[in-house]
């Protein structure tokens, strides 16, 4: 399969966008020569690689994107990228997950999103395996902050004090009321005796005395078992810390544990990865287009939307309004084949822009049109939608975006495909949902349960009620379980009605 190539030409700066194996001779707008010897892919590579082992990343990314402007499908440059992004200067330098650096950015995200899209289907595989451990090496980073919290004497007394004044707190409105009733009502028998003159003698008065004696006594033991109760919790305390570090710690070393584990499988699919992205551009043969005839068809530039113009030698197609050229290869022959070959071998990058090209000859192609969403949710047919994992809210607002604009472009029989394709969207975001609120309630269970863990008893002295939290959680998890089937059901439903509705296109079968 030939590979799509855009180029700036370096005199002018006109975008040209050609095939892989169509030999550039000249600019069409300044007429300066080049030849594939030009590009020097190799060279940059090596510099690329050079750069990124002394750990000058700008530079290495610099250089990886020149060879990707050349060659989108290079897994050299596109792995490079990840790697200056994940701030390593190899792929044996993760074999630490410390490594890493700033697991969680966005840079990398992007890097690798680029990288799986550009690769094909083993590539992406590959790929996927280094999201893996960027995310393991995220959850790492967050258990040893957590565990060097717990290990900080000062967080500790913070914790403890909140702690034990949270308990006391409740102890003292209880203890000032008894208090209270029984120092004033030892007073009663001596206040009695001084407004009662008749009855003064001195056994009244020990008699007054002795009962103010008991009831004070009381008082003070009543505060005594108080006291030593609400000091129960904080015996409890004084190994609360140990168990808590104990219990993070246990969780830190299984995360390094599956750590491994992940990297170990890197290493397995290393080697049977490299041969599939050695060059083969070396061995396709340049195309003569010299002979081509477009018949008079009218292909429009998907920048402007200006008519494009063939130049005289027959290998550009030219915009005059805005300066961009298309290689004729691009509508050459059957370039809806190509994208379908880029979207079976999982080069869905290059499969949107060949269905873009599409689009510019024939603007309401209604499988250019479902390609180019297919291609957004990373799926090669109707069928697989809702089978990944997890999609994005953000690719879940752009497939919206591609399915209202298809319905926009679409021939009047095709609209209600497309609008029951936006239908179909919608439930897709209802089963991700649901998929992404039952991933958070397990994490939130799973967090209860190791506070209790550590906390025992004590654990509503620092947060709540375990088994209120528990209750609404597990009824929380009972309302998500109904929920999916019925999500899940929906978007089956739709999915059938899809390809029933386009049961001949190469996208349904």
């Amino acid at each position: 399969m030939s590979v799509l190539k855009s180029y700036s030409c370096s005199k002018c700066g006109a975008a040209l966008v050609f095939e892989a194996s169509q030999e550039i001779l000249e600019c069409p707008f300044c007429g300066t020569g080049f030849g594939s010897a030009d590009f020097h892919g190799d060279e940059l590579l090596d510099q690329a690689k050079s750069s990124l082992e002394q750990k000058a990343y700008a530079q290495a990314k610099e250089k990886y994107n020149a060879v990707l402007k050349v060659d989108p499908h290079c897994f050299d440059a596109l792995l490079g990228l990840v790697l200056c992004e994940m701030g390593v200067p190899s792929v044996d330098s993760l074999e630490n997950p410390n490594n890493i650096k700033n697991a969680k950015s966005p840079g990398i995200k992007t890097a690798i999103e680029r990288a799986r899209d550009n690769s094909g289907l083993r590539g992406a595989a590959y790929i996927d395996q280094i999201a893996e451990l960027v995310l393991i090496a995220g959850k790492i980073k967050e258990a040893e902050a957590s565990n060097s919290e717990v290990n900080n004497k000062d967080a500790k007394k913070v914790l403890k004090s909140a702690s034990e004044e949270n308990r006391i707190e409740k102890v003292p409105i209880v203890l000032h009321i008894v208090m209270a009733i029984l120092f004033l009502a030892s007073f009663v028998p001596i206040i009695l005796q001084a407004w009662d003159k008749s009855k003064e003698s001195f056994g009244a008065v020990l008699q007054g005395v002795g009962l103010f004696a008991v009831l004070a006594a009381a008082a003070i033991v009543i505060e005594i078992i108080l006291i030593l109760s609400a000091a129960k919790p904080k015996k409890h305390l004084a190994n609360l810390y140990e168990k808590e570090r104990f219990v993070m710690e246990s969780e830190l070393q299984d995360l390094r544990e599956e750590y491994k584990k992940q990297y170990s499988k890197l290493q397995s699919l290393k080697f049977g990865i490299r041969n599939e992205f050695t060059t083969v551009e070396a061995e396709d043969e340049f195309e003569d287009y010299s002979s081509y005839n477009d018949t008079g068809k009218t292909i429009q530039c998907a920048k402007c939307g200006a008519a494009l113009a063939l130049d005289r030698s027959k290998r550009v197609y030219q915009c005059n309004s805005c300066g961009v050229a298309y290689g004729v290869s691009l509508f050459f022959g059957q370039p809806l084949e190509r994208a379908l070959d880029a979207v079976n071998s999982g080069y869905f990058e290059e499969a949107d822009s060949r269905m873009s090209h599409v689009l510019m000859e024939d603007n309401s192609n209604p499988d250019a049109l479902l390609g180019r969403i297919l291609c957004c949710g990373r799926w090669t047919r109707i069928s697989d939608i809702g089978n990944s994992n997890y999609i994005s809210p953000t690719r879940i607002k752009m497939l919206h975006i591609l399915a209202k604009e298809a319905g926009d472009r679409a021939s009047e029989s095709d609209r209600e495909f497309f609008a029951t394709m936006d239908e179909l969207v919608d439930a897709l975001n209802d089963v991700m949902t649901v998929r992404y609120k039952l991933d958070a309630n397990q994490n939130a269970m799973h967090m209860l349960e190791m506070r209790l863990k550590i906390y025992g008893d004590g654990y509503a002295l620092v947060y709540s009620d375990p088994d209120f939290a528990r209750k609404e959680l597990e009824e929380e998890k009972r309302t998500l379980e109904i929920e999916e089937p019925r999500v899940q059901h929906a978007l089956a439903e739709l999915k059938d009605k899809l390809i029933d509705m386009r049961s001949g296109s190469v996208f349904c079968k």
